[in-house]
């Protein structure tokens, strides 16, 4: 979301260039910007709907969500394990891609998740809590970008006062990076240098120490000052500089990652979207694609 001339009249009487991101904002612009003007202003989503692997984790987001709040509420491990699962029941009915045995894994593999923490040692210090802080400024461009988003998850115990926590829902076993824009946000917002990544797996031969294990990331300092003073400017201007422009140029090396493909792409849709003549791309998205809900960081 981009916000122009918005103005602290108590402190100040010039207008300022005030630009909010998340992760999920950036990180898309950065891959492609094609694919972040189809996806954050013109709203597109596949006409099939989320695929299965995304609602089985968002059901899980569900599960974990409602246990770790029971936990914070003062509620004992099988209490919380319950109010977990039947918060998930609740909802699973509305995710239509899901199948019966869909739904009865997601559930199993929430069960044994909360039963694998009676094993570990860590406290709850919130869960899906939300930010808005003031990362970077200019005054000479009078420009400010404000970084936002919801972290899953705030942990600690007698070593670590705080670390944010990340939840990946996951199929197969992922290599999660310092280089990642989300993970630097969530650091930088709760003034750590520590991340969690929570991992929930849905592999059937993988031990379970292994499929819910909370991976710690430790990052560099001046990493996050780079990514602050740096990276995050460079690429703010450039969109504002897209914006402005009203062309949003394509990153042909984005569209193509092993077997991940971007929905755009010719993976999908007979020829995909940017790779056909731009006389039949408006079509093909009319055929393919709907216009979804305004991106939201809160509902997700």
């Amino acid at each position: 979301m981009i916000e122009s001339n918005i103005i602290e009249p108590s402190i100040e009487v010039e207008k300022w260039t005030n630009v909010q991101v998340d992760s999920q904002i950036l990180s898309t612009f950065m891959e492609c910007p094609r694919k972040y003007d189809y996806v954050f202003n013109r709203h597109f989503v596949p006409i099939t709907g989320v695929s299965k692997s995304i609602q089985k984790g968002q059901v899980a987001h569900i599960g974990i969500h409602n246990y770790w709040k029971a936990r914070l509420e003062g509620k004992d491990y099988q209490e919380s394990s319950v109010i977990g699962i039947d918060a998930a029941k609740k909802e699973i009915v509305n995710f239509n891609n899901l199948t019966p045995d869909d739904s009865l894994d997601v559930l199993h593999v929430l069960i044994n998740f909360f039963k694998y923490q009676t094993t570990q040692s860590w406290i709850p210090v919130f869960t899906e809590q939300h930010f808005r802080i003031l990362a970077y400024e200019d005054p000479s461009l009078k420009l400010r970008v404000f970084i936002t988003g919801r972290i899953d998850l705030g942990l600690r115990n007698p070593q670590i006062k705080l670390i944010p926590v990340d939840v990946k829902s996951e199929a197969e076993r992922w290599f999660y990076s310092v280089m990642r824009a989300q993970f630097k946000m969530y650091t930088i917002a709760c003034k750590t240098y520590l991340l969690g990544v929570q991992r929930f797996g849905f592999q059937k031969t993988v031990e379970e120490k292994d499929k819910f294990k909370l991976e710690i990331l430790s990052f560099d300092p001046d990493i996050l000052e780079e990514f602050k003073t740096e990276t995050l400017p460079y690429y703010i201007k450039r969109m504002l500089i897209a914006k402005e422009d009203g062309f949003y140029p394509m990153n042909n090396a984005s569209c193509i990652h092993g077997h991940f493909a971007c929905q755009f792409s010719d993976k999908y849709n007979q020829g995909g979207i940017c790779g056909i003549s731009r006389e039949l791309r408006e079509q093909k998205i009319t055929r393919y694609f709907t216009i979804g809900e305004p991106w939201n960081p809160e509902d997700f």
